[in-house]
Formats: structure tokens, sequence, C-alpha cells
């Protein structure tokens, strides 16, 4: 089922020319790319956690899955950044986290970004063995908090 906002989105998209449906598409994928960039950069620029001469660690790696997961910390800022290179979405993924409470901060899945919104949502999650929604040939960031 479509949101209102889609459904209006796809009317609007069909009644249009072919040649400016195509360009409008073109924009609109610029766009979501465009805002991607804009927002991962900023959360780059937000700590010296992610500095070249930051502590970098392995958290996990699973090859099977095509999982890894890493922590980028520079004084009391840390983050924890969990990528697949699954095909396919990885629902409530089994894997240790350091102790701690970790807020999701990026999701390169986001529906802002065009994607399908697979991810955790924003939520905090705790420390331990954790169960963390992975996005297919994606990426979340965590923050300690």
């Amino acid at each position: 089922n479509l949101s209102n906002a889609d459904r209006q989105v796809f009317n609007d998209l069909a009644a249009m020319k072919p040649e400016d449906r195509s360009t409008t598409m073109d924009n609109m994928s610029r766009r979501q790319m465009f805002e991607f960039y804009k927002d991962a950069i900023a959360l780059r620029s937000s700590s010296t956690a992610f500095e070249a001469d930051s502590q970098v660690n392995r958290i996990y790696t699973h090859n099977d899955n095509s999982v890894m997961a890493f922590s980028r910390k520079d004084g009391d800022e840390e983050y924890i950044i969990v990528a697949s290179l699954n095909r396919n979405n990885l629902e409530g993924y089994n894997m240790p986290l350091p102790p701690g409470q970790w807020k999701e901060v990026l999701n390169s899945d986001a529906a802002r970004y065009g994607g399908s919104n697979f991810g955790n949502f924003g939520a905090t999650l705790n420390g331990g063995n954790t169960r963390v929604n992975i996005p297919a040939a994606g990426y979340v960031v965590l923050k300690k908090v």
C-alpha cells in the first residue's frame, strides 16, 4: 500500500510526458544522493572519531554472511559502523556490540536517500549480544550514548 504522499508522487509522474518524467526521476535520484552525502559529510565533520588518527578496532566479521563491524573512537566519542555486502536485508542479525548503549545515527538505506528504510529507525541498542537490522549492501552507524 502506498502512502498518500507516495501515491501523489506516482500520479504526478504518470501524468508527465515521458521525457519530462525521465528528467524528473533523474533529478529526484540526484537529490536523494545529495542528501545522503550531505548527511554523511556532516556526521564525519561532527566528531574527531572520524579523523585519520582516531582509534579503529574490528568488532565483528562474518565472511559467510558478508557482515563486518568496526568502531572509531577519539576521547569520549565512539561510533560503530555495521556494514553488510549481503544481497539481502539482515533482520535481527545477532552480533556482539561493545558495552553501553548505541543509538543509530545514520542508515544508508533510509527512505530520504531513496532506500527502503530498512534499519533500526534511530533506536538505541544495548551492548552485548544484540539484534541489529542491517540493510542489504549497506550500513548503519551507531553512536555511543
